[in-house]
């Protein structure tokens, strides 16, 4: 069997900027809104739990190593017999810390169900409405694109709204409140440590806006490679008869590995590109924290802070 893979242009989507593209997103979740309003509620329950993570630690040092006075907001919790007591308040941090792993420990437990939920949910209503969309398309598209390229739309495609929805969406709106509630504790403490902090922001704005128009062609090029490889396997097995009664099984063997092929080094490139923009972005928030330390340090032996 000729299976020469024959570079068929794809069809080209119509253009759309990421905000339609997210509003017809919001419209496919309907259903789960309330799934997804909870786990962004108990993302934003997570915020104040990252804040408080180190105060144990600091109550520990200023205040019973050394002598500074209990923090506000911890104060009115703290027993009155255990406040002169450096045990007493070891007792207190002690299970202070224990409730806040306790309280991350339940917040991303309910979380984790709720996303199971959600995600698996919108995945199955998208590749139904997929599978459905591909029963009203013409027997000529079906001839052009193969029957392989459509299983493969269906069952490896439709996640990615589970991965937008749950896996990007709700984690950057988290990501940005805790931001802007980390900036404004350290705008409370130092205004320059607070300007300093964001000033890295539009480098990694820049980044990420790059490599997202950069790579996503050819993200999309990769997944025209590896359905052409499924169209393989499936054509193959569909004559199977025909490639034992001639002898083909070596060829067809030798026309997937070489699609195979294809698709290994596209993925393999991607990685490296991959590795790549994560090492400019941590870099970028390297350098950030650099500054902020020697801000910082600055203003401390300055007497400013």
């Amino acid at each position: 069997m000729n299976h020469r893979m024959v570079d068929r242009p794809e069809p080209t989507p119509k253009s759309q900027s990421d905000i339609a593209l997210l509003g017809r997103l919001v419209k496919q979740a309907r259903p789960y809104w309330g799934h997804i309003s909870a786990i962004l509620a108990l993302r934003m329950f997570g915020v104040p739990l990252a804040l408080l993570t180190p105060v144990p630690l600091a109550i520990a040092v200023d205040r019973v190593v050394g002598s500074d006075e209990l923090p506000g907001f911890i104060s009115p919790f703290v027993p009155d017999a255990w406040t002169d007591s450096n045990l007493g308040l070891l007792a207190f941090v002690a299970g202070f810390q224990l409730l806040i792993v306790l309280l991350t420990q339940l917040q991303e437990l309910g979380s984790y169900a709720l996303r199971a939920v959600a995600g698996q949910g919108l995945a199955k209503e998208f590749r139904s409405k997929l599978f459905a969309h591909l029963q009203r398309l013409s027997l000529r598209y079906h001839d052009t694109q193969g029957m392989a390229e459509s299983v493969y739309r269906v069952q490896m495609d439709a996640p990615a709204i589970r991965d937008v929805a749950i896996n990007s969406v709700i984690p950057t709106l988290g990501s940005a409140v805790t931001l802007v509630a980390m900036v404004f504790v350290i705008a409370r403490i130092d205004w320059q440590l607070a300007l300093v902090a964001l000033a890295v922001s539009p480098m990694l704005f820049g980044l990420a806006r790059f490599y997202n128009t950069r790579m996503r062609p050819r993200y999309r090029e990769a997944r025209r490679i590896e359905g052409f490889s499924i169209r393989v396997v499936q054509e193959a097995l569909t004559a199977f008869r025909v490639v034992k009664a001639f002898g083909r099984e070596k060829g067809e063997q030798d026309h997937f590995e070489e699609q195979a092929d294809l698709a290994v080094e596209k993925r393999v490139w991607l990685g490296w590109a991959e590795g790549v923009f994560g090492l400019l972005v941590n870099m970028t928030i390297a350098l950030g924290t650099a500054l902020v330390l020697y801000v910082g340090m600055r203003n401390v032996l300055n007497g400013q802070l």
